[in-house]
Formats: C-alpha cells, structure tokens, sequence
C-alpha cells in the first residue's frame, strides 16, 4: 500500500519557525505560499524546495493568496495587507484596511478584486493595485 492510499504525508514543507496559518497554490498549481506567525511568507515548489522567503510584515501573517501567477496578497494581525509580485520579490503596495486581525482573503477569478474579512467584524471588496475600497461589509457579531 502506498504512503498516500493509508493517509501518511507524501511531502512536510518545514522552515516556518511559528505556526503556519494559511496556504494557497498559484493558479498552474506549481507554488505553493504559506503564512505564519514568524511574519513570513514562505513561497515553496511542489518537491518541497523553499524558493524564497517575504518578511515585510511587522506582526504574525495569518492568510495569503495568490492574485494570478505573479501577484501575491498577504494579511497580517496588525489589520496590514500588502500586495507583491512573486518574480521580482519586489512589494507592489501596503493598505491599512482593517483596525483588527485580517483573518482570510479571497479573490476574484481575474484577481481583479480582493475581499479581506477581519476580526474588526467588517468584510472589505478592494482593489489590489490602488487599495480603493468597493464595498464594505459589516453586520458580523462579537462572540
């Protein structure tokens, strides 16, 4: 029986040094980005080779995604989300959306638009390139 037909792990991507809080593949399914508590973004290949490593954020990253095949977001507890291109490692922009931990992100399939939901109770639709806030979500309740 092979490794992956009884459940064990085909591949371990280790290097974060705190807990990893998201994950997400570019779109050819050829990169793999992992967000952690040691306020970095990891960029890995599929044979678990780490490529490169962001570490523009000041506080824990709790979620990334990809905005097509060059384009990274990634969110930070401190309410930051910043926007980089992955070829050129350089940043495109940092936005200060929310006032509380940004916990997830989400993107249109033409990576036209960005949701980021936050523990600030708020869920924002904002462009990418120029931050501009679509809409604004709010009616979330506290626990």
């Amino acid at each position: 029986m092979d490794s992956a037909a009884c459940g064990a792990p085909l591949l371990i991507y280790s290097g974060h040094t705190g807990r990893v809080n998201g994950v997400a593949f570019d779109p050819t399914g050829t990169l793999v980005a992992s967000a952690s508590d040691d306020r970095t973004v990891h960029l890995w290949n599929l044979g678990g080779e780490r490529v490169t490593t962001y570490s523009w954020h000041e506080s824990a990253v709790t979620a990334v995604t990809f905005l097509g095949q060059e384009t990274v977001v990634s969110a930070a507890a401190d309410g930051e989300v910043r926007v980089w291109r992955v070829d050129e490692g350089g940043d495109i922009a940092s936005y200060e959306l929310h006032e509380a931990r940004v916990n997830d992100l989400a993107v249109t399939a033409d990576g036209g638009l960005v949701a980021s939901a936050s523990d600030d109770a708020s869920v924002q639709v904002w462009d990418p390139l120029s931050g501009a806030q679509i809409a604004k979500y709010r009616g979330h309740g506290g626990v």
